[in-house]
């Protein structure tokens, strides 16, 4: 888990150049939504160790997830300072993560949306009560197996459609 602070930081950096640069420049676009994904897939893949028979092991998970999330807020609370087009690709982008976490019966979502509330205020996510009050537990390998699949073809397509706009 010492790869946290490094992934934090990679997304930190690209929260920053998305603010830097057009958000019209379909580079920044694409990046932006390759680190949410990003921050999707850490979450889950820390959670995946609270399936672990050692209890440091899943306490351990729960603070690397919450310190990353305390890291990285403070980025995205930055670019929804912005103009209204920031907050609301940010706005999408950050409640695709919040669906998803919930549809993956997150262990975490109800512990990071107290961290979250400035974010969800912000930019006006709504948060339906079926979140707070959802059962959590695990959905089998194979399930979150093919969303990974559907997610790095997603990924795939975005990255061919953005490298098509430049020239080596």
């Amino acid at each position: 888990m010492d790869e946290s602070s490094h992934i934090a930081e990679f997304v930190l950096i690209i929260l920053a150049n998305f603010a830097d640069n057009s958000q019209d420049n379909t580079l920044s676009i694409s990046a932006l939504f390759n680190a949410f994904n990003l921050c999707l897939l850490w979450t889950l893949y820390c959670e995946h160790q609270f399936h672990s028979e050692d209890q440091e092991m899943v306490d351990n998970s729960l603070t690397v997830i919450m310190e990353y999330w305390a890291r990285v807020t403070p980025g995205i609370l930055h670019l929804l300072q912005h103009t209204k087009e920031f907050r609301n690709t940010v706005g999408e982008q950050f409640s695709h993560i919040l669906n998803t976490l919930a549809e993956w019966n997150s262990a975490t979502l109800p512990k990071l949306l107290p961290l979250w509330s400035s974010v969800l205020n912000t930019c006006c996510v709504k948060v339906n009560d079926r979140i707070y009050s959802r059962s959590y537990g695990p959905r089998d390998r194979k399930t979150l197996f093919h969303w990974l699949k559907q997610n790095q073809l997603s990924m795939a397509r975005t990255e061919q459609a953005t490298s098509g706009n430049f020239h080596v």
